[in-house]
């Protein structure tokens, strides 16, 4: 019941983007489950989607390290990677990009961590490595979303000629598509 709960909430928040929703169904799993470490993982993702404050968002990440132990390793380096992205006193931005790093390189076409990496090295303006993990995860998940996070990259690197070729390339195969952003804007 808890899995189906965290399932039913994780398409909420990353699907359907009610994180309203996505809140209640994680802290049902969670009062099923008390030591669901992926659930307490998704939470903080849901708080801060719908704005919670931050406090409520280093509860989640605090109870989803202390079970990560339990996971297999992917799911571990995904907990530590979250905890140290994201919380506002502990965290630490070095380990988790290699949380991440060492994700990837356990399954290179799980998305979450491509994702992260790539918003980790934007962060710390090293933007050809955001590039290279965006365009990584547009690989495995070739939606507009992606697309979008592909062209800012290309423009945060200056690469101007090549975001308005990849924006036309997009067009051309989904051209009933909206992109979003200063990507859209940029090169309109």
């Amino acid at each position: 019941e808890a899995l189906r709960k965290y399932t039913e909430a994780t398409r909420a928040n990353d699907v359907e983007g009610d994180y309203d929703r996505a809140v209640v169904l994680l802290r049902e799993a969670i009062a099923l489950d008390s030591t669901f470490a992926l659930a307490y993982r998704k939470l903080n993702a849901a708080l801060n989607n719908s704005g919670a404050p931050q406090i409520a968002r280093d509860s989640a990440l605090e109870r989803a390290a202390r079970f990560a132990d339990r996971l297999p390793p992917l799911e571990k380096n995904l907990v530590l990677g979250a905890f140290n992205q994201a919380h506002s006193t502990l965290g630490d931005r070095g380990k988790a990009l290699a949380a991440y790093s060492a994700a990837v390189a356990i399954d290179s076409t799980q998305t979450a961590s491509l994702n992260q990496l790539s918003l980790l090295y934007a962060s710390r303006e090293q933007y050809d490595s955001a590039l290279k993990y965006a365009e990584w995860q547009f690989r495995q998940v070739p939606n507009v979303r992606n697309a979008a996070k592909v062209g800012n990259s290309l423009l945060d690197v200056g690469r101007y000629d090549d975001a308005q070729r990849f924006l036309d390339s997009v067009r051309k195969a989904a051209p009933q598509a909206e992109l979003e952003g200063s990507f859209a804007a940029a090169v309109a």
